[in-house]
């Protein structure tokens, strides 16, 4: 019976411990901040991405949209993840590359979706893009690569329009530390073995372009900028769901096929 008291009387002082601790909190400035952090992230990103694609030409017409759209789709729909929250920009440049912007802006420049050889692998790369978006890696970056005092002036609007390209290149451009690709990596696997599409196609890619850095005098931008991919495609292979029945195309072969051709236009 003592014993029985006696932690009736502990789990009651824990709770109003607990209680206290809440009242403690000043809840109204933990909601400001949040939602202060959301706003600032809306605002940089579209300033970011307005800023980019005045020098850039966006695809928006043809098979190349509704065919990247698709797996966008295949993605989303088997990870939880609000499709209509990531906007997806394709761009008509050659480099292979692919980065975020804050509020969730994905580009993928044609020469990336040039580089991949099935729909599976282009798949894996926009699973690791989506991974930096969802882990909020981009705000980590733009905080180390364009500083917060750079960062707090364009968001108030005092700022101009050298200051925005600069700090936009450098996003697109720059890498992340190597503990967030590995992460965004390992989420990406997740990803593809939650969406059933075949690890293997991701690992493919990524030794592929390797390779072709020594080969190209210039690098595509997307493997310069990432860890060394002979340890990535290890680690990506290892923590694939072998178990799991894949499917082997998001695409149909013909609708691939189409998409190629008119990429190469």
């Amino acid at each position: 019976m003592k014993k029985i008291v006696f932690q009736a009387l502990v789990s009651t002082g824990l709770f109003f411990g607990l209680l206290f601790g809440l009242q403690e909190i000043n809840w109204l400035s933990f909601f400001t901040k949040q939602k202060t952090q959301i706003l600032t992230e809306e605002i940089l990103g579209d300033i970011y991405w307005e800023s980019f694609r005045a020098d850039e030409k966006e695809i928006t017409t043809g098979l190349i949209v509704p065919s990247v759209d698709s797996i966008l789709t295949k993605i989303c729909e088997n990870n939880a993840i609000h499709k209509t929250s990531i906007k997806v920009h394709i761009i008509d440049n050659l480099e292979v590359n692919a980065f975020a912007f804050p509020n969730k802006h994905l580009i993928l420049n044609r020469g990336l979706l040039l580089a991949a050889e099935s729909d599976t692998e282009l798949a894996g790369v926009i699973c690791h893009e989506i991974a930096h978006i969802e882990l909020n890696h981009v705000v980590k970056k733009m905080l180390k690569e364009v500083g917060l005092s750079v960062i707090t002036s364009i968001s108030s609007g005092n700022n101009n329009a050298k200051t925005v390209k600069k700090s936009a290149k450098l996003l697109s451009s720059s890498a992340y530390d190597r503990k967030l690709e590995k992460e965004a990596d390992l989420k990406a696997v997740e990803y593809l073995n939650n969406a059933q599409i075949d690890v293997t196609a991701f690992a493919n890619f990524l030794i592929r372009i390797s390779l072709s850095e020594h080969i190209n005098s210039k690098h595509p931008v997307w493997i310069d900028t990432h860890p060394k991919s002979e340890i990535r495609a290890k680690y990506t292979l290892e923590n694939r769901d072998s178990t799991s029945t894949k499917i082997k195309s998001i695409l149909t072969k013909n609708g691939w096929n189409q998409l190629k051709v008119e990429l190469a236009k």
